[in-house]
């Protein structure tokens, strides 16, 4: 099957023409931006926003683009002028940069298109399993020294133990992807993961579970 190519090109703009979907429903927790400035300080700007053209005219022009140069063309113009991004991913990045350009691909996607998109890219990819082992030689090719990072491969190491939900497999304990032995148990942490009706209700578990002497923190 040969699907329809949706991106009109990539466009490096200011932070600030960067508004956020009224429809996104993703939170960003302090840990979450900590370990995103963490990213930014070693890496640098590595990837691109996604985003439509925020003015309803703008995005109907753009729909009616035939060719690759006729997107090229608008795109450049895009740039240049002094149009906004409405984001459909990177919001997160978007608050953290605002004062330097940064690069955006543009989509031409209509109002009940990005409303899948907002609802499913995310979720499609926290559907992704976790092989522990091939992680954490991953992490030991980078060691980085900042401190953020080293708390999220931390905790992505300790998720790992437990499996992750909804991923249908069991905690890896080996490259065969075999259940630990009770030696592996015995040297690491479990996680549990709850699923919560409301936000309200994942807060009064953390502080409960808290209060218990165990470790929590809150997955968006």
């Amino acid at each position: 099957m040969k699907y329809k190519d949706r991106i009109l090109g990539t466009v490096r703009v200011r932070g600030d023409r960067l508004l956020p979907h009224p429809k996104n429903w993703r939170m960003h927790p302090e840990n979450q931006r900590e370990a995103m400035r963490g990213v930014l300080a070693d890496l640098g700007v590595a990837r691109s926003l996604t985003g439509v053209p925020a003015d309803r005219i703008a995005l109907a022009e753009a729909r009616a683009l035939k060719t690759p140069a006729e997107r090229k063309a608008w795109c450049e113009a895009f740039e240049r002028g002094a149009g906004d991004v409405l984001l459909l991913d990177g919001h997160l990045r978007a608050e953290e940069i605002r004062d330097q350009a940064l690069p955006v691909e543009l989509l031409d996607l209509d109002e009940r298109e990005q409303a899948e998109l907002l609802a499913t890219f995310d979720p499609i990819g926290d559907l992704a399993a976790m092989d522990r082992d091939k992680f954490l030689d991953l992490a030991g090719d980078f060691n980085s020294t900042n401190a953020a990072v080293q708390a999220l491969v931390a905790d992505l190491a300790k998720i790992g133990t437990g499996g992750l939900a909804g991923s249908g497999q069991e905690a890896t304990g080996g490259d065969k992807g075999n259940a630990p032995d009770q030696s592996d148990r015995a040297k690491t942490d479990f996680a549990l993961v709850v699923t919560c009706e409301s936000e309200a209700q994942q807060l009064e578990l953390i502080d409960e579970f808290m209060e218990r002497g165990l470790t929590c923190r809150a997955l968006i």
